[in-house]
């Protein structure tokens, strides 16, 4: 199956070969992004998987009056900030008991960023990419980062001299509570 959103930015799907319980689209402040979440029942278990692109600077705006009131009270200065506060909400709610929950997108925040603490120090996603034991983003070798292309020139896309310097995208994780 593959299965996609009604229409977002930075189109998200879902291809798997195990049933589909359900799937539904959250959007985000500002309007034009969203979490899209599709529930699988695996063999091992309920996998909640979650996929979302948050605010880049061409949809950035400041968080003020307008922006939801669980966003100002977690401290979200920005859209991308406030999404992130939404994103952590969202999994949350939308997932079922004890069920293997995956998030993974374009963040378009670096690790030491309230987006990124937010979502590991304040709600317990693990991620991934460090869990694994891989070494954080090193912008003189490109090793470990994920953006900061020279998008001019995609002619090689493994090289360092194309400009790969930051870690914006995650993949994390939540484990199921171990009975």
């Amino acid at each position: 199956q593959v299965l996609a959103p009604s229409g977002a930015i930075g189109q998200n799907y879902t291809l798997t070969r195990y049933p589909v319980l359900q799937t539904s689209e959250d959007h985000l402040v500002g309007g034009i992004r969203i979490l899209w979440h599709t529930q699988i029942d695996h063999p091992t278990g309920i996998i909640d998987l979650f996929n979302t692109h948050l605010a880049a600077g061409i949809d950035l705006q400041p968080c003020d009056e307008s922006c939801p009131a669980e966003c100002r009270a977690a401290g979200a200065v920005d859209s991308r900030e406030c999404q992130a506060v939404q994103v952590a909400h969202l999994t949350q709610q939308r997932a079922a008991p004890n069920s293997l929950r995956i998030l993974g997108g374009d963040f378009n925040a670096d690790p030491q960023s309230f987006v990124y603490r937010h979502l590991v120090e304040a709600n317990g996603w693990v991620d991934a990419y460090q869990a694994a034991g891989n070494p954080e983003c090193d912008p003189a070798t490109g090793i470990g980062c994920t953006s900061g292309r020279a998008d001019e020139d995609l002619s090689d896309m493994e090289s360092p001299a194309s400009g790969v310097s930051r870690r914006i995208d995650y993949l994390f994780v939540q484990f199921p509570e171990v009975e």
